[in-house]
């Protein structure tokens, strides 16, 4: 059974009004932001927020992944203003499960902020296990993105799924890179094929 993990989201003041993002696996998304007294004022563009690989989630009450979702959103209805839902991130993956073509076996997730970064939405996810890459995916949005102070965006892809030939039992490093306009973060996570 899925499970999901609600995590309070507390960074800023204001969410840019960019379109919801739906591919076959990839969203982008804008999180309404709870304002608090100790934001501070903005100097960096882009901060790294949580990198997690979890299951697949379930269909919505609104057509899409049921998570993420935030407080008030339909899935979440009964979350307060401010959490997140998220799939429980998963640090064993079954290494038979996650390796067979065409049947992506759970979903990358993370969050960022963007205070100050205006530009192009890109996204690129790699994952390696020593020298080997057992996965590598990009995507370019192709819309832009304004920064404003506490603006923090959530992006999924329900793609996991590595290469048979590579992979092999033991931890392999996932990490994702954001790009906005030409800033650029990324963000880590490991998990352990069994």
């Amino acid at each position: 059974m899925f499970a999901a993990l609600a995590v309070i989201v507390a960074f800023g003041v204001s969410a840019p009004a960019l379109a919801q993002n739906v591919v076959p696996h990839v969203r982008a998304i804008p999180m309404p932001i709870v304002p608090h007294a100790n934001l501070a004022s903005a100097t960096t563009a882009l901060n790294q927020g949580i990198v997690g690989v979890g299951p697949l989630a379930p269909m919505g009450v609104d057509g899409y992944d049921a998570w993420p979702c935030w407080g008030g959103n339909a899935d979440c209805s009964d979350i307060a203003f401010g959490g997140l839902v998220i799939g429980a991130p998963i640090q064993n993956w079954s290494l038979a499960g996650c390796t067979v073509s065409g049947t992506p076996c759970g979903q990358y997730y993370w969050t960022f902020e963007d205070d100050a970064a205006n530009g192009n939405l890109k996204i690129e996810i790699v994952v390696k296990q020593g020298k080997n890459t057992l996965q590598k995916y990009s995507y370019n949005f192709g819309e832009t993105l304004t920064g404003s102070p506490g603006s923090l965006w959530w992006i999924s892809c329900d793609c996991v799924e590595l290469n048979a030939a590579d992979a092999v039992a033991g931890p392999a490093t996932v990490t994702v890179t954001t790009t906005v306009g030409t800033t650029k973060i990324t963000g880590k996570a490991t998990i352990n094929l069994e």
